[in-house]
């Protein structure tokens, strides 16, 4: 496979880091006037077809039913349960508090990815990165605020959706590694956006959503943001991640999750003036430091693996 150009890698992890860290703030202006699952089911099926026109013009083969099945399940996983669960949340909570959970998915991905676990079960370093995580996670939400009983329902089920939101995501992308999926990145992309636009369209209508919405009412504020997370968001950044999946090792692209909270809680602070608390501050680099023991304890288990093995040989 030919290396890609330096400059090209650069841009694909700005990409990454940047954009995705402000669509937390996009989606929250997006939302204020746009049904949550009808802006999400709106974004991934323009997506789509943007997509599908982009392989028509480069003569891109179309995939076979069963590698758009299996990229289906992957794309409903990663973006209604992962991506349309974080739009949902974040009608309650701000756009920085939900980044700050969503840089827990590192955590998830050791805890649910067997295989790994198996092999790092005796790692102590690995224990405490999870365990840091998951009072990171507590800390941000509030140890107090759990149990007001003054507190919103709906706050406390979005904190719950966004946690679950981060377990979709990882399961989904697990799910790729083993999968049939289209080998060409476009095709792959387009089918993910495609079944979970139709999904997502679908859960729009069920909630009524349609009878409700005004097209009207809907400001140029909330049509720019949903035309920056399409072409941004999804059809730039994600492509980029799928990319560099490709060619970087998984733990080094991993590392947007260490940029994202802190763009998105510092936009949220700037332009929505969303307040930044003790709790956010300690419970986010509480996570991002348990982040980086869990990163190190791979690092460190993959070194001693290579020791043993130029030994033995």
């Amino acid at each position: 496979m030919k290396e890609p150009k330096r400059v090209v890698v650069i841009l694909a992890f700005a990409a990454i880091y940047i954009i995705w860290g402000s669509t937390y703030l996009a989606i929250a202006y997006a939302i204020d006037t746009i049904p949550p699952f009808l802006m999400a089911g709106t974004r991934f099926i323009i997506t789509s077809f943007i997509l599908l026109i982009w392989m028509y013009i480069k003569k891109i083969p179309f995939p076979s039913l069963k590698q758009m099945g299996t990229a289906s399940i992957s794309g409903i996983l990663m973006f209604v349960g992962g991506n349309v669960s974080v739009v949902w949340a974040e009608k309650y909570i701000s756009s920085g508090v939900a980044a700050v959970i969503i840089a827990s998915v590192p955590i998830w991905f050791v805890i649910l990815d067997l295989e790994q676990l198996k092999k790092l079960r005796t790692n102590f370093l690995l224990s405490i990165g999870l365990v840091l995580g998951f009072v990171g996670v507590i800390i941000l939400v509030g140890v107090k605020d759990m149990f007001q009983k003054d507190i919103s329902s709906m706050v406390l089920l979005s904190y719950g959706l966004i946690i679950i939101a981060t377990i979709t995501w990882v399961l989904g992308t697990l799910y790729t590694r083993k999968a049939n999926h289209p080998t060409n990145v476009t095709a792959k992309v387009m089918s993910q956006t495609l079944s979970a636009g139709i999904v997502t369209i679908i859960l729009s209508a069920i909630s009524g959503e349609f009878r409700t919405v005004e097209l009207s009412s809907i400001t140029f504020v909330s049509y720019f943001s949903l035309g920056y997370l399409i072409v941004f968001g999804t059809v730039i950044a994600y492509y980029s991640y799928i990319w560099l999946i490709q060619i970087k090792p998984a733990a080094q692209v991993g590392t947007y999750t260490y940029v994202n909270p802190i763009i998105a809680v510092l936009l949220g602070w700037w332009l929505r003036d969303e307040i930044i608390s003790p709790n956010i501050i300690t419970g986010l680099f509480t996570i991002l430091a348990s982040i980086f023991i869990i990163n190190y304890s791979f690092l460190k288990y993959s070194n001693q693996n290579k020791r043993v093995l130029s030994s033995k040989n």
